[in-house]
């Protein structure tokens, strides 16, 4: 994962529990001391930028009495009249489930079954929260939700090769331009892109796999 780049381009927008999964992959990951180093510091800034946006906002003028909105307008209440507390956002209810199963013993299973009944995990979501997830998770998601081209394209190098020739819709051009990556046979015999039925492929395609001496 490309912790620096993450960081760098979209670190004032990240929540706090993004941050602290960014800095368990720094601690557990494979990178290199100064790499960790440059990540930590980002990391200290954007909080330092954070800490600092709420103390200015905490020491604002306070607002007047008269035009203050009382508490049971802005809460919705139960018929009792206990005020309900506010929804729990999506990121923060998938950050808290994954860190549930990631000490479960059946994690990998647990995972996979969480994602395939979930209704807020999805290629949007996963786009949107990309470092809520370990790259093995990014993986088997792969088995469970069909992705764009354009996403596979962007994350090709740390998702499952053969997970992505087996389960994922994608062009001629990306399995001829990846054929190096995705294993031929997986693509053309199980895999589930309609071209790999020959009277469906494009002569483009066939003098390819000619010239690779591919017979499937």
């Amino acid at each position: 994962m490309d912790v620096l780049s993450i960081l760098t381009n979209n670190g004032k927008d990240l929540l706090p529990e993004e941050l602290d999964l960014l800095r368990a992959e720094l601690d557990t990951g494979d990178y290199d001391a100064g790499y960790i180093a440059s990540c930590k510091a980002l990391i200290r800034e954007i909080e330092n930028w954070r800490h600092e946006t709420r103390t200015g906002e905490h020491t604002q003028k306070p607002v007047p009495e008269q035009m203050m909105v009382p508490h049971d307008k802005l809460v919705p209440s139960s018929a009792g009249g206990i005020p309900v507390p506010p929804p729990v956002p999506p990121e923060k209810m998938v950050a808290s489930d994954l860190q549930r199963m990631r000490t479960e013993k059946d994690y990998k299973s647990a995972f996979k079954k969480y994602v395939k009944e979930s209704g807020i995990v999805n290629e949007d979501f996963v786009v949107a929260h990309f470092v809520l997830f370990k790259d093995w998770e990014l993986s088997a998601m792969l088995a469970c939700i069909p992705f764009g081209e354009e996403f596979l394209e962007k994350y090709f190098n740390i998702l499952d090769h053969k997970a992505i020739a087996l389960h994922q819709l994608f062009s001629e051009s990306f399995f001829m331009k990846h054929y190096a990556e995705l294993d031929a046979e997986t693509v053309l015999a199980r895999g589930v892109n309609p071209w790999r039925d020959k009277a469906l492929r494009s002569k483009q395609l066939d003098v390819f796999l000619r010239i690779k001496g591919v017979k499937l």
